[in-house]
């Protein structure tokens, strides 16, 4: 576990110890009650300052229009960054849906009173905000991303002086008070990146969050669990890591998981939300919102989860504690902070960054959300991504910690050494004077040395006798021992030494003993050069010859035509191979851009305007094509249906469904009729890809030995081979053909 470590100098403007909030809020409670009529639910707002209203709240949208905005939204976010031009049929599409809902609250005169009454109310002071604190029952109303509400003139959440929170009223229970602390601020940052998923920067995010926190000025220790490969993020690591800090009397007060989330049906139309910690051999292993929420309970020092996983935060229509969010905050989490759609690695080191930066300035956490939220907004122009954050949280006014009164005087007195510092400058005063006197006596003294120089020039070459005693080959030999390893070591490293090789080759033999006297012509002296360079230069000659390699130096997508490229684990990490399906070569790639390049293509129609994505569509996974002429659902069972990819002719659809019981290889037509199962086993077979010509399709498939290998399927023939056959675990192979190439 990697620590980094700052001293308590700041914790108490960092988290408002007592004091008021840098923002004071208004909170406007909206609650959206029971359902009274068909997509028509009771409404009441309600506010210490401007009294209760009560109303309707009428669904402005269809169930189908709710699905394709939805749908529409999963497709950008994390993949295409979230973008969606100015302009643009989508993003106007957007506004559309965040000001309906926006005008769907406000719809009676007296909920639209009430909200000008607050709003008329925060106006009155520079350091109010109006706090729009959600409390939704219905299970199709939990689904929706209210973060997107737009008052016409932009989007609520990006401002802090409008936040937007999720509340998630418990039996009786009552808001959670302040924790009271003694600094340091002890953050633990859990980062799991289990092999089979897509890669996470992870070591970017840590190098963001020791950077937000860097502003923190001495006021937080930070803990890292899982950044090393040989060290798995499991279930038991988090558990003796809290277990270990909390009876060694330094509890943590915030748990920040990096990783992947997932939203897997249970069946009869359930689904339960995930995060993937990793086993010991670092593979993912789901773990339910429940059973997270059962070990923080034990720890309730752990005021802030912050869940930096995709899909986090989605809700389940029919079971609106399945989601690990939820889950949490039922457990007593007062403030957890999640994400409802998949972001990019881009916008999530943002969201740390910010998130943590403005917390430690003293903002309620909702306002320090809305602060990262403004800036996802600025930064990654056009994107949407701000929406993804969702913020639940019970405590009343956003402060989550408290320092007792003696721990407030202690810091307050620790800045009284600084003055005793600035005085020290001053007592030294007297210095200046001195110090001005002695460089000019040197400057003099120099500017002699200089005069009486070139008044005698001939005593210039006794001044370089020591290139003169370095020639003699006996004595000066067992002085430069420290430079003598180098010619033993030199076979791999010493590249630094090819200036001066190419012209002397010869006499390799003498090289060893010749070496030791080379390295003395670190003296500069003009006259020991001639004599003292032939000698050296035969060292060089070791060092050019090249290690061979199986990498190209110049790999393109162009240059591995008709390549499959993949993952795999063949030297201990995870990295991208390419592997030629006839003669069975295989090439490492430098890294994996290219393959992550060829797989974003699998997804776009070849020569057209069809792109295919799979979203959570009631709790199961569905494959959904997007085009300008709208959005079509192509699959509807209750089995999950993934891992779509084009044909080269662009009107079939290789795909992977669990329909038949077990994940299984299938074919269907563009517009998703005529599917047909390819393949026939009880293990997994997935991520299908097809080859140039359209006659293959492969995939990988764990039926050999339990090993995931890429295997090969002939649709004429129907025929099937173990491509890779290969002792380590391969997986998800990308065929590279024109489309994805270009």
């Amino acid at each position: 576990m990697l620590k980094s470590k700052r001293r308590p100098a700041l914790l108490e403007r960092a988290f408002v110890w007592g004091r008021k909030s840098l923002i004071q809020y208004i909170d406007l409670r909206i609650e959206i009650g029971e359902r009274i009529g068909p997509n028509r639910f009771a409404l009441r707002l309600r506010s210490e300052v401007t009294g209760e209203a009560r109303g309707e709240f009428e669904l402005p949208f269809s169930i189908l229009e709710i699905g394709r905005i939805l749908g529409m939204v999963d497709a950008r976010m994390g993949k295409t960054r979230g973008i969606l031009r100015r302009g643009s049929a989508e993003r106007q599409r957007l506004i559309e849906f965040g000001r309906g809902l926006f005008d769907a609250l406000l719809a009676s005169t007296e909920a639209r009173a009430c909200y000008e009454r607050a709003k008329g109310a925060v106006q009155l002071a520079d350091n109010r905000g109006l706090r729009l604190r959600l409390v939704v029952e219905d299970p199709l109303l939990r689904v929706l991303p209210w973060e997107f509400l737009h008052d016409g003139e932009q989007f609520l959440a990006i401002s802090n002086r409008t936040p937007i929170v999720r509340y998630v009223p418990l039996p009786a229970s009552q808001p959670p008070r302040p924790l009271p602390i003694r600094p340091p601020l002890r953050i633990l940052v859990a980062i799991a990146a289990p092999k089979d998923q897509p890669a996470l920067d992870a070591e970017s995010e840590r190098a963001k969050i020791e950077e937000a926190l860097g502003r923190l000025s001495d006021s937080a220790e930070v803990e890292f669990l899982g950044l090393s490969p040989g060290q798995p993020l499991t279930y038991q690591a988090l558990q003796h890591c809290l277990s270990e800090a909390y009876a060694e009397g330094r509890p943590f007060h915030i748990l920040h998981f990096i990783g992947h989330g997932q939203y897997v049906s249970r069946g009869n139309g359930l689904s339960e939300g995930y995060l993937l910690l990793q086993d010991e051999k670092g593979y993912a292993e789901p773990y339910s919102g429940e059973k997270l929420g059962n070990l923080l309970r034990d720890h309730p020092s752990v005021r802030l989860a912050v869940i930096n996983a995709c899909e986090a935060a989605r809700a389940e229509s029919d079971n609106p504690f399945a989601d690990v969010a939820t889950a949490l905050v039922r457990a007593g989490g007062p403030t957890v902070v999640a994400m409802q759609f998949a972001i990019s690695d881009r916008t999530a080191k943002i969201f740390s960054s910010e998130f943590y930066f403005h917390l430690a300035l003293g903002y309620p956490v909702d306002a320090a959300l809305a602060e990262a939220r403004k800036t996802m907004y600025a930064v990654v122009p056009d994107s949407v991504e701000f929406g993804a954050p969702v913020l639940f949280m019970r405590a009343r006014d956003g402060r989550l910690f408290d320092v007792p009164a003696a721990a407030r005087e202690t810091m307050k007195k620790r800045p009284v050494e600084t003055p005793q510092r600035r005085s020290f400058p001053g007592r030294m005063r007297w210095l200046l004077p001195a110090l001005l006197v002695l460089l000019l006596g040197v400057a003099l003294l120099a500017g002699g040395a200089v005069w009486l120089g070139s008044a005698t020039p001939t005593p210039t070459p006794t001044l370089t006798p020591t290139p003169t005693a370095t020639a003699p080959p006996p004595t000066p030999t067992p002085s430069p021992t420290p430079p003598a390893p180098t010619p033993t070591a030199t076979a791999p490293p010493p590249s630094p030494s090819p200036t001066a090789s190419p012209t002397l080759t010869p006499t390799p033999t003498a090289t060893p003993t010749a070496t030791p006297t080379a390295t003395p012509t670190f003296t500069p002296s003009p006259t020991a050069t001639a004599a003292s360079t032939a000698p050296p230069t035969p060292t060089p000659t070791r060092t050019r010859r090249p290690r061979p390699t199986a990498t190209p130096t110049a790999v393109t997508l162009e240059s591995l035509q008709g390549w499959i490229l993949f993952l795999s684990n063949r030297q201990g990490g995870e990295a991208a191979y390419a592997l030629h399906p006839e003669s069975g070569q295989v090439l490492r790639l430098p890294d994996r851009r290219l393959y992550d390049r060829a797989q974003a293509a699998e997804a776009e129609q070849p020569n057209g305007d069809w792109r295919l994505v799979v979203r959570n569509h009631q709790g199961n996974l569905e494959i959904w094509r997007l085009g300008p002429d709208g959005d079509l659902q192509l699959t509807s069972n209750p089995a999950p249906d993934y891992d779509p990819a084009w044909a080269p002719d662009g009107w079939r659809i290789a795909f992977v469904s669990g329909r038949a019981g077990s994940d299984d290889i299938f074919l269907m037509e563009a517009d998703g009729q005529g599917d047909k199962r390819l393949t026939y086993d009880d293990s997994f077979d997935k991520h299908p890809t097809w080859s140039p010509d359209g006659r293959f399709i492969a995939f990988w498939s764990d039926r050999q030995g339990g090993r995931r290998q890429i295997w090969l399927l002939d649709l004429k023939t129907g025929a099937l081979r173990n491509l890779s056959n290969s002792p380590s675990d391969d997986w998800d192979p990308v065929w590279v053909k024109l489309t994805n190439a270009g």
